[in-house]
């Protein structure tokens, strides 16, 4: 997993960006969603503070759509377009089925590109704990924004830096 680093805060913490490409192919009257990291299938996004990183340094974690027939998009609404529930260090929560959002705020400032193909998250990874979450995508000229896909994956922080 290539990190580089780049600081995007005046109190000097660095984001270490990560980049997720979520795959969507057809299938009938629906879609199948996958995870690809340098494309290589992935079902659990691990973060560890290792190397260089610092407790106040983050991970800037990037969710790029890849969908050939161009149908689909993240759900414009923010709050909308991600759901998470945060488990323990051990265990994920079941994966959320309406919105909610990281009540520890460790995964927080979500933001969707303007085109809707792409989705931003701070992880500041403070602890080990495991979070369950629901990426959800619209179709691009639905005006009532009703979900037709959602992908479930978890996320496990491993630590806080040194």
């Amino acid at each position: 997993m290539p990190q580089d680093s780049q600081v995007l805060e005046p109190t000097g913490s660095t984001a270490y960006p990560r980049t997720i490409t979520v795959v969507a192919s057809k299938r009938g009257l629906g879609w199948d969603l996958a995870m690809e990291e340098d494309e290589n299938p992935v079902s659990e996004l691990v973060f560890e503070k290792k190397d260089k990183m610092h407790g106040s340094d983050w991970h800037l974690l990037t969710f790029e759509l890849h969908d050939p027939r161009g149908e689909l998009m993240f759900h414009p609404l923010a709050a909308d377009a991600i759901w998470i529930a945060r488990g323990t260090d051990k265990a994920a929560p079941p994966c959320p089925s309406v919105r909610c959002s990281d009540p520890s705020n460790e995964l927080r400032d979500p933001q969707i590109t303007a085109e809707g193909n792409g989705l931003t998250i701070r992880n500041d990874n403070p602890r080990k704990c495991k979070f369950s979450f629901r990426l959800n995508f619209v179709r691009r000229r639905d005006e009532q924004l009703r979900i037709v896909a959602s992908l479930d994956p978890i996320i496990s922080n491993k630590n806080g830096g040194v």
